[in-house]
């Protein structure tokens, strides 16, 4: 705003400055808070239910991802290096590099209790 009155040449009023201020950061908070309103609404759990159809890995996916990873042992500390590797192989955009949780950055505890839950759930999902 004051470089709306320097521009013209104009004294700026203090009490003036500070309204308009005032007004465009309550316009610009509004326009934040409909932006997150829309993205909670889009991700709520009521839409993910209308849009759970829609898998994004399909069931293939799963079942050649347990194939690979029968023989490889079910303790969470052996073979940390291998689970990571079929974590990334199979799971790209999650567990990759640059993926959501990259399997690289974490520990092998991590590592071998991340796998155990993928493979129960990949065995879950192919029974369904």
């Amino acid at each position: 705003m004051v470089e709306i009155y320097r521009r013209f040449g104009e004294n700026p009023d203090p009490t003036e400055e500070a309204r308009l201020r005032g007004i465009a950061e309550i316009i610009y908070l509004r326009r934040r808070a409909e932006a997150i309103i829309a993205q909670d609404e889009k991700n709520s759990p009521r839409n993910f239910s209308l849009r759970r159809g829609k898998r994004t890995v399909p069931d293939s996916t799963y079942q050649n991802f347990l194939q690979e990873a029968g023989p490889l042992s079910s303790r969470i500390s052996e073979q940390t290096g291998s689970k990571a590797a079929l974590l990334a192989k199979y799971f790209p955009v999650r567990f990759g590099k640059k993926g959501r949780n990259e399997v690289d950055s974490m520990g092998s505890l991590g590592v071998g209790d991340l796998f155990n839950k993928m493979v129960n759930y990949s065995q879950r999902r192919l029974n369904q």
